[in-house]
């Protein structure tokens, strides 16, 4: 039985596909930001804990308020760019949403 030729360089790749949606007209939340604090460590690392607002566009229901931690970075060209984030209720006070992350930290 004959061997098959092998093609000769590296295999092509696929192009990828275009994807053209627009996020911006779909989207029916708003995101506010009431408060925030920023921690810097390490090389253009950071940590932000906020409390954010999210209102429904359409006016079918009421404004929601969380708190979020979220991990990002500064890129060389100075854009920023969130790595990771967790949201928590917003239905605590400042010092009650503390008692209560420490308390969800001790279980861990």
């Amino acid at each position: 039985m004959p061997k098959k030729k092998m093609p000769k360089g590296k295999p092509k790749k696929k192009p990828a596909k275009k994807r053209s949606v627009d996020l911006e007209s779909k989207s029916t939340t708003k995101y506010d930001t009431e408060a925030a604090y920023r921690f810097n460590f390490g090389y253009n690392n950071w940590v932000e804990i906020s409390r954010k607002r999210a209102t429904n566009l359409d006016e079918t229901a009421e404004s929601v308020v969380f708190r979020s931690i979220n991990r990002g970075f500064t890129g060389k060209d100075g854009k920023e760019s969130y790595r990771w984030n967790i949201n928590f209720p917003g239905d605590y006070t400042w010092d009650e949403f503390k008692v209560w992350l420490k308390e969800f930290i001790d279980k861990i």
